[in-house]
């Protein structure tokens, strides 16, 4: 089994959100209980709305981002999908097609499968571009269904 997804994904799927939600959750609920005297600052109403709108957006955020990751294997026969709990094996003829995302900073890679499986339809992850590439060369019998201008480099 090879991993084609990159070591960053753990750290984007769960040390990155639990950290926003506890850190800036745990500002929030301080900030909204804070003693006038101490600084009158967080006592305003602006304040207090716009803190809990900043968290309430970046949990969002991270909701339809981060947290969709999957950490993606492939193997001989089959390929595996992860969240870091559970970990369900899909042939590759499931997959309907792949696309290539690039958002700057991170790329991912989603793959549509072709019927909704454990983790919905479609599924995220961001690429160890060596290893993809590396095992779509060496096994390409299993990836000639699909879309050839995606497996070109860039």
């Amino acid at each position: 089994m090879q991993r084609v997804s990159s070591n960053y994904t753990i750290i984007f799927k769960l040390f990155l959100p639990t950290i926003w939600l506890v850190f800036f959750g745990l500002f929030m609920v301080a900030s909204l209980f804070i003693d006038v005297e101490f600084n009158p600052f967080f006592n305003t109403l602006k304040f207090k709305l716009g803190l809990i709108l900043f968290y309430l957006v970046g949990a969002v955020f991270l909701y339809f981002t981060f947290l969709k990751l999957k950490r993606v294997d492939f193997g001989k026969d089959r390929f595996y999908i992860s969240n870091y709990f559970k970990t369900y094996k899909y042939d590759y003829k499931d997959i309907k097609s792949v696309k290539r995302n690039n958002y700057g900073v991170i790329k991912t890679v989603n793959i549509i499968l072709r019927s909704k499986g454990s983790f919905g339809k479609k599924i995220s992850f961001v690429p160890q571009s060596k290893f993809l590439m590396t095992f779509i060369r060496e096994h390409a019998e299993h990836f000639k269904h699909l879309e050839e201008k995606f497996w070109r480099d860039d």
